[in-house]
């Protein structure tokens, strides 16, 4: 019988011990991962509103109906006039949910989107990064919802999808689309506070 709870004995205690070291190493690298979050989320917003000095947070309860959006901030430039805003979207991609800043102007220009992080299928969905899909969404205007075509685009709202990653390329424009529709809503609002 000591022969069994002898070797129990250590491997619980091993884990215990194994266990409160993770925690230990968490809690220290907890911030920093934290600092190194917000950084890269500010050089996203920075990114895709290019002309905003500086970013307001809005909040949560104004887009809450929208699961599909993580945060939302008011861009204004060195004078305090508002830009635009950029919206932080989390569709269902095909691997999981993909991160999408979408800076959108005042006029309900798209000027940029960035893809914050995704785990898509390298080579195919993992295209959403690469530029000759991204720049689709540079500088769009149009009052329509994007729609994913397979073939070549031929109107302003149509965005062509990668091939083989059609579930990809849906989700980005469908990320899209809530960013528009939440920045305009969110625009409104902000102008009849001022």
């Amino acid at each position: 019988m000591l022969k069994m709870i002898k070797p129990a004995f250590v491997l619980f205690l091993t884990c215990l011990i194994v266990t409160g070291l993770l925690a230990l190493t968490y809690s220290a690298t907890k911030d920093k991962i934290d600092e190194l979050e917000e950084k890269t989320q500010q050089d996203a917003r920075e990114c895709v509103l290019a002309k905003a000095a500086v970013f307001d947070e809005v909040d949560n309860e104004l887009f809450s109906s929208e699961p599909m959006v993580a945060s939302v901030y008011i861009g204004k430039d060195a004078a305090q006039k508002i830009v635009g805003t950029v919206v932080s979207v989390v569709p269902k991609g095909y691997g999981n949910k993909i991160k999408i800043s979408v800076g959108v102007k005042t006029d309900g220009t798209i000027e940029a989107i960035e893809i914050v992080e995704h785990e898509e299928t390298p080579g195919l969905g993992a295209k959403i990064i690469e530029e000759p899909f991204l720049s689709q969404f540079k500088v769009l205007d149009t009052d329509k919802e994007l729609v994913v075509v397979k073939t070549d685009s031929k109107n302003i709202n149509e965005i062509e999808s990668i091939s083989g990653a059609t579930i990809s390329s849906k989700a980005v424009t469908d990320g899209v689309n809530i960013a528009k529709k939440i920045s305009i809503d969110i625009l409104e609002k902000a102008g009849d506070q001022n």
